[in-house]
């Protein structure tokens, strides 16, 4: 969780960054998926279709903490997940984010 907190990950928003000739960030796209979106941490993960079987705990657990949790926009969600209190959903979000960097190709 920290890791995506302080941009301290491989996701290609980072990695194309830190290239030697700098990837435009418009060109830092999500390589685990074919929906052609930078892969930043709001796409990595809330919103990537690789992850949607990793994530569907992490969603079922906040969405019982939050009423309308649902209902935010992608962003939203992200900034709530990674700015909670909640040991509920910090330990869901934490089992996602491992499993899906784990899977990452």
């Amino acid at each position: 969780m920290t890791q995506l907190r302080i941009s301290a990950h491989q996701l290609q928003i980072e990695r194309g960054r830190h290239n030697k000739t700098p990837i435009p960030r418009d060109k830092r796209l999500c390589e685990n998926c074919c929906e052609g979106k930078i892969e930043d941490e709001c796409h990595f993960l809330i919103e990537c279709t690789k992850y949607s079987n990793q994530r569907s705990d992490m969603m079922k657990t906040t969405s019982e903490h939050v009423p309308n949790f649902t209902n935010l926009s992608a962003y939203s969600k992200l900034l709530y997940i990674l700015s909670c209190e909640d040991n509920g959903i910090i330990k869901a979000a934490g089992k996602c984010i491992e499993q899906c960097f784990l899977d990452r190709t």
